[in-house]
């Protein structure tokens, strides 16, 4: 599950403020990987893009979350208050894929925080164009913009499993089939 253009693993931190995290589908890479199994890690994205990342038809067990894939058993956030993921797919989650047990999420708040920014044109070949949020797991959107995102199988803009909670105060979600 690790291959993905950049990956943070126990206790790291990654401050994205611009720049370009960009894949290629003919290799199959997502763009950041947020792995936590032993200690707490954040990535905090104020500016740049995340673009053009896949993970489909990955043979590897890794085909979920092509701009940003959020998994493990320790605390994880991606905290998104600008910038862009544009242009991702995956099977679930296109461009967020979040899956951090339960017992761990319910003490330590939201995993994704969107505050800002863009999610866009980004594709689900079964659910979650923009996000797909696994059992039990938290998401915010105070603002920004989710438009142009699709998935066969439901939420196009958002897929929210068994006892995930996604909450909406503000932005815009638009274009999403």
């Amino acid at each position: 599950i690790a291959r993905a253009i950049v990956c943070l693993d126990n206790h790291a931190t990654f401050v994205m403020s611009g720049g370009v995290i960009e894949g290629n589908e003919d290799t199959q890479s997502r763009g950041v990987l947020l792995q936590s199994y032993a200690g707490e890690i954040r990535f905090t994205m104020s500016g740049g893009t995340i673009k053009n990342c896949h993970a489909i038809g990955r043979n590897d067990g890794g085909s979920n979350g092509g701009g940003v894939s959020i998994v493990g058993d320790h605390p994880a956030v991606f905290a998104m208050f600008g910038g862009t993921i544009e242009d991702c797919s995956a099977v679930l989650g296109g461009g967020v894929y979040v899956s951090i047990s339960a017992d761990v999420n319910a003490n330590k708040g939201d995993v994704f925080v969107m505050d800002g920014g863009r999610i866009q044109n980004c594709s689900s070949t079964d659910r979650g164009g923009a996000i797909f949020l696994g059992a039990n797991t938290k998401a915010i959107m105070d603002n920004g913009l989710i438009e142009s995102c699709s998935a066969v199988n439901g939420g196009g803009a958002v897929y929210i499993y068994i006892g995930a909670a996604f909450k909406m105060n503000n932005g815009t979600i638009q274009k999403t089939e």
